[in-house]
């Protein structure tokens, strides 16, 4: 079985880790999820944007990734007219 740990490592914009991110995302409705559409994440990006629950924003997390682990590079709410509506 895969054991799923609940935090991520540190990063340069959440130098005490991702465990606020992934606090937000609990019972959160995924709004869109996807790559990044250039190269600027050192090897590769997922972004999620979310809507945690009992909120109206949309927030958008950006985790970067390589072979050594993942971190957090953005986490923040999006501006409403960058929002996707579900």
């Amino acid at each position: 079985m895969l054991n799923v740990t609940g935090s991520l490592p540190q990063g340069s914009f959440q130098p005490e880790g991702g465990e606020a991110v992934l606090q937000r995302m609990i019972g959160a409705t995924i709004v869109r999820i996807g790559a990044p559409d250039d190269a600027d994440l050192d090897g590769g990006g997922l972004v999620i944007d979310y809507r945690p629950a009992g909120s109206t924003e949309v927030w958008r997390a950006v985790l970067a990734f390589h072979e050594a682990g993942m971190w957090v590079v953005h986490d923040g709410a999006l501006p409403t007219s960058d929002a996707v509506q579900e």
